[in-house]
C-alpha cells in the first residue's frame, strides 16, 4: 500500500484542533489517519516546539520576507 504523505500545514491543523477540544478520536477519522500516527506527530512536534518546528518557523520567515518586500516598494 502507497504511504500517504501529508504536508506540514494539514499536521499543525490537525494538531490545533485537538488542542481546542475536538476530540483526538473525531481529528484523526476525518483526516483518515491512524490513532497511532497522530501520537507519533504530536510526539515528533512537541519535541520540536523549544527549537521552532517547521509548521511554525516557515510562515513567520515568509511574513518577514513579504515585509521587507513592501518595505523597499
Amino acid at each position: 500500500m502507497k504511504r500517504a504523505s501529508y504536508s506540514d500545514a494539514q499536521i499543525a491543523v490537525a494538531r490545533k484542533k485537538a488542542r481546542l477540544g475536538t476530540a483526538v478520536e473525531e481529528v484523526y477519522r476525518k483526516i483518515g489517519i491512524d490513532k497511532a500516527t497522530f501520537y507519533v506527530w504530536r510526539k515528533k512536534c512537541d519535541g520540536q516546539r523549544r527549537r521552532g518546528c517547521i509548521t511554525c518557523v516557515a510562515p513567520r520567515k515568509r511574513i518577514a520576507s513579504i515585509r521587507m518586500l513592501v518595505a523597499d516598494a
